[in-house]
């Protein structure tokens, strides 16, 4: 199973994201997170050996090496 994470300070488009990734078929474990520190956060919650080690330069950084 994979985790996806949804992340969207839309609370109305996090919902249809989240409701399209459920309703896909594909067996999936659908996260969400309004912001940049909260899709950190979750993370961290869901899969911490996948978090960088990041310079502190903010969460666009880490979010990018993650990527």
């Amino acid at each position: 199973m994979s985790i996806v994470l949804v992340v969207e300070d839309s609370s109305t488009q996090l919902q249809i994201m989240s409701d399209i990734l459920q309703d896909s078929g594909v067996k999936t474990a659908v996260v969400s997170a309004s912001d940049g520190i909260e899709a950190l956060e979750q993370i961290q919650n869901n899969c911490p050996e996948q978090l960088p080690r990041h310079s502190g330069n903010g969460c666009g950084d880490a979010s990018h090496e993650w990527v």
